[in-house]
């Protein structure tokens, strides 16, 4: 993925192990990347707090 598409600033790829499809666990995580790289805006940790998931633990 790559923002703003007509002149990118920054690209990422996101590999999320075992989460199924892209457009219901990576890309939310690739939004929260893009904003605060793209407009400083830090994610809201009581959105992290109802996740199924957490980026910090490993299996």
């Amino acid at each position: 993925a790559y923002p703003p598409a007509d002149n990118p600033k920054i690209a990422i790829a996101l590999l999320v192990e075992n989460g199924g499809h892209g457009g219901s666990v990576a890309a939310p995580i690739a939004r929260e990347i893009f904003d605060f790289y793209l407009l400083g805006k830090k994610p809201d940790p009581e959105k992290r707090k109802n996740r199924d998931y957490d980026l910090n633990e490993s299996d």
